[in-house]
């Protein structure tokens, strides 16, 4: 889902942002824009330059609640992150603000299908952060670095166990997430990849 090339950039942004230090424009830039690729498939917006605006209200929110923000990893950033963009687009759909039905009414139907694959997904995207949040909290921190493509031997250094101890760990978490997932209503596997 996220690329780990990432990591050490967003990692910086946290320690500076944590410790109150100004975060250099240079810096902030790349993070907006990693940001926007990486929740692009998960956040439906009708147009870019809402999709902009979650985006910049997720930021805001950020900013304002760093001190409510316990992680210093990509993982816990990215589930953190995600979770302030999930409650910008809840909120927005309660308040119906942004749906303009006579746009709706002239989408063609592959459009609309197009919606409904892209609904389906954060759906399922939801479902599996939920099924995350009910892990141990030493398997939710392994299952959110693997979603934020950390790759394995750093997890396992950043955890201080052994790649194979790692390994059963997240054909473990696998188990656990699929059942997670099943009781759901979701039966299509998934992988990490890393």
């Amino acid at each position: 889902m996220y690329d780990g090339s990432d990591t050490s950039d967003i990692e910086m942004f946290i320690a500076l942002v944590k410790s109150n230090h100004d975060v250099d424009e240079e810096l902030f830039v790349k993070i907006y824009t990693i940001v926007q690729k990486q929740f692009r498939s998960s956040l439906y917006a009708r147009s870019e330059e809402e999709y902009l605006d979650f985006i910049d209200e997720a930021f805001t929110r950020f900013f304002e609640r760093k001190k409510d923000f316990r992680g210093t990893t990509a993982g816990e950033f990215y589930n953190y992150f995600y979770t302030i963009l999930r409650t910008i687009r809840y909120g927005e759909k309660r308040k119906g603000s942004r749906i303009d039905h006579s746009v709706m009414l002239d989408m063609v139907n592959d459009q609309r299908q197009n919606q409904q694959k892209q609904f389906e997904k954060n759906e399922e995207l939801d479902a599996l952060m939920e099924c995350i949040g009910k892990l141990p909290s030493s398997q939710r921190k392994i299952a959110h670095e693997l979603l934020a493509g950390t790759k394995k031997g750093s997890i396992a250094a950043q955890m201080s166990i052994s790649p194979s101890a790692l390994s059963r760990n997240i054909h473990k978490i696998l188990g656990l997430l699929r059942e997670c997932l099943v009781a759901k209503g979701y039966s299509r596997s998934f992988e990490f990849s890393a």
